[in-house]
Order: structure tokens, then sequence, then C-alpha cells
């Protein structure tokens, strides 16, 4: 019995400090991860040859000991040519537990010796590793790059311009080089508009001596300026890269702008129709046959409507001007009053941004309805700043902005004053 309650106790005795050397292991781990590891998978090897001036490649993969809580905080790349100084080629702040470079291109010295790279990578816990690639530089580089040329019309193969909202092809043909001739590796289009960052549009693995390729593009819908590169990589890393710019232009604006443009109601004396294809406005009582289908609505204020835009083929007109009866042609055009206001129309400079501004900002996908009226029209109202949209009889949409309004001695004499912008046809 004795023996076996001092077997009991040794056991118990040894679970117990099994338990708390365990527990002290633990908390040693989370309380110091292990510094941050360095991956370098370009160049694949330490002691690299270079040739005087080449363009070199750096990728990698650091990361940091994530399972005891550490994250990476920065990357850091210096080169140093034999005794002199150091100089930082990348210095970036970095979060989260892994961190990855691809194809760095670091220019080394043009002159023989040896350079050296030293990639650190720091934790939040101030740890660092360091990882050294040393460079032995030697005479001048025979041309090992691939080549990569653009393919010829009808794709574009030079700087060019371009109307807004185009279509264009781009093709490249690429072929290793013929000192080396090493497979191609891959193919990178990179595209940048104006002064912003370059945006990936492909990044992909090929094979083979020999890469042919294109696509259909589409130019922005304002003018800039696009820049599209084309890189091609081959399995030693050499790296050939080409660019083409676009220059995107308003070849046409699109519209028809009017500004002051004056109608008056049925008594005022001043033309009261209005052709939002010519900006040409019309005397009613004396529009002559051949005038008819150029009047896509007409003007006017009276008690039961208040001030008015209408279609001729509207009956209600005829009653005011009893010739439109006998019009062979009777227009009908299309209204509905927006939100919009004079900045939103101010800042219309070509028919993309006219159909947006009607379709996207104001809301309007169909018009259903020949008039606008102060009155009965939802919502109606007539003030200056209003911006009123319509579809004229061709279908080609407008925005009608109020300048002016003068109320007259009587309704039949009021005027108005407005600016137009339309599509053309």
């Amino acid at each position: 019995m004795i023996l076996k309650k001092n077997i009991s106790k040794h056991i118990k005795l040894y679970l117990t400090l099994s338990i708390l050397i365990i527990g002290l292991l633990q908390c040693k781990k989370e309380e110091d991860p292990n510094p941050p590891t360095i991956f370098v998978t370009v160049p694949t090897d330490a002691n690299p040859i270079a040739y005087k001036g080449e363009f070199m490649q750096l990728s990698l993969t650091a990361s940091a000991d994530a399972a005891n809580g550490a994250e990476l905080s920065k990357i850091e790349v210096r080169r140093k040519f034999e005794t002199g100084n150091a100089v930082i080629v990348l210095d970036e702040s970095t979060s989260g537990s892994s961190y990855e470079l691809d194809a760095l291109s670091i220019q080394v010295e043009d002159q023989e010796g040896t350079e050296t790279w030293t990639i650190t990578a720091s934790d939040n816990g101030g740890r660092q590793t360091a990882k050294t690639i040393t460079i032995s530089i030697q005479g001048n580089a025979p041309e090992l790059a691939p080549t990569l040329a653009f393919a010829g019309p009808p794709a574009q193969n030079n700087d060019f311009t371009i109307d807004i909202n185009k279509a264009f092809v781009i093709g490249v043909i690429a072929k290793s080089n013929d000192t080396s001739n090493v497979e191609l590796e891959k193919f990178v289009v990179k595209k940048a508009v104006g002064t912003t960052s370059p945006v990936t549009l492909l990044d992909t693995i090929i094979s083979g001596s020999v890469f042919v390729w294109d696509s259909t593009f589409f130019s922005s819908y304002q003018p800039t300026i696009e820049t599209y590169s084309f890189r091609i990589t081959d399995v030693n890393g050499e790296v050939v890269e080409s660019s083409i710019i676009a220059t995107v232009v308003q070849a046409d604006p699109g519209i028809f702008v009017f500004t002051g443009k004056h109608v008056g109601s049925y008594e005022s004396g001043v033309n009261g129709g209005f052709s939002t294809r010519t900006g040409e406005t019309f005397h009613i009582p004396t529009v002559a046959l051949e005038e008819e289908e150029d009047v896509d609505f007409i003007f006017f204020q009276n008690e039961s409507f208040g001030y008015s835009l209408m279609s001729p083929e509207n009956p209600l007109l005829w009653g005011m001007y009893p010739a439109i009866n006998g019009w062979t042609t009777q227009n009908k055009t299309m209204f509905e009053k927006t939100t919009l206001s004079v900045g939103n129309y101010n800042d219309i400079e070509n028919k993309n941004q006219l159909i947006l501004m009607i379709q996207n900002v104001a809301g309007i996908s169909s018009f259903t309805v020949n008039y606008f009226s102060e009155i009965l029209s939802n919502p109606g109202g007539f003030e200056v700043n209003d911006i009123i949209a319509f579809e004229n009889p061709n279908g080609e949409r407008g925005l009608l902005l109020v300048k002016e309004i003068d109320e007259g001695a009587t309704v039949g004499e009021s005027t108005i004053i407005f600016d137009m912008k339309v599509e053309k046809p």
C-alpha cells in the first residue's frame, strides 16, 4: 500500500510539473515570436552574375510569426556598390502576416565590381531579419531580352488619337531572344489614365518561344491620355516592355447648345414655336407647310395650364392656334421636369454626359407625356433655374434651363428666355 501511495504521489507530481512546464513554454512562445522570414524567388541565386548597368528583377515574400501574434511593419531594400554608401531602393510600410514583392526592377552599377542588396523585414515588435544578395558585376551585357512588336493595321501599332468611347484593337508579337533562346514566361498588360497609377489589366503565365496576342479596348468616356504598357518576361527574368499612348479627344461633342432663346405666349408678339434641332423660333399662325416638321414644341401661358411647353400634336393648343389643326405634320415632343441643378447643367460638355445626366442623375428612363404644365404636371411649377428634360420627335433627348420669366400684362403676353442642350441627330 505504501509503495502504491508513493507511486501515485510521483505520478501526480510529474503531471503537475508537466502542466507547469507546458504552460511556461506556451507563455514564453506567445511572448517571444520568431523574427520575420524572407524568401527570395528572383534572383534564384544568392550570388548572381550581372552585367554593367543591367536591370535585374527582385521578387520576394516576407512573413511574420503570425501564430504568435506578430505582424509585419516594414520592408526595406538597400543596394551598395563596393565600399560606397548604401542607397535605399524600397522603403515600404506594411501590415498583416505576409508581404509579396513582385518584380522590382533595380539597375546595377555601370562599372565592374561587387554590389550588395540587403533586404530587411521588420515586425511590429521591432524584430528584424536581413537577407543579402551579392552580385558580381562583369563586362558589358549582350542583348538577352526577348523582343516585342505591335501587330500592324487594323490593330493600333503606334501612338494614336481616338474619339471618346470608341473600340480599338492592340496586338503584340513576342519572341525569345535569338542568343539565349530561352522560353517566354510571363505577359503583363497595364493601363494608366492621365497621371493615375497604372492598373493591371492582364497578368498571365505563357510558354514557348513565340507569343501572339490581341485584344479589343474601349477609349475613355472623357478626353484624356491613356497609356497601355505591355511587358514580356522570359524564364531568365529578362524583360522587354513597350507602350502605346492613346490620346482620347472629343472630336464632336455630339450636342447642340442653344443659349438665350426667347419665346412668347400667343399674344406677346414673340415667336412661340421652337425647333430643338436647329434652335429656330417660329410664329405659329404663319408657319409654312415645309416648316411644320421643324416645330417641336410651343410655349404659352394661360389660366388653366400656367407656363407650359406643348407638342403641336396636343389638341389643347388648337384653341390658341387654330392653324395647327390643319398642319400635315404635328410633332410629338415628350417632357418631364427634373430636380437637376444649374451646376449639373453647366457640367455637361458632350453627348455622353448629357445622357448620363438625364438617365442616371435625373433618373429618367422614358418619357410619357407630350407637354409640361406649371399647373397640371407632377411635379409642376415654373421658376428661373428650373430644368426640364425632353425627347424630341426624332428620339434625341435634351435639357431646357429656364433663365428668365417675363409675366407680361396678361398671360397671353408672357415670355421666357431659356438655354438648351440637346443631342445631335
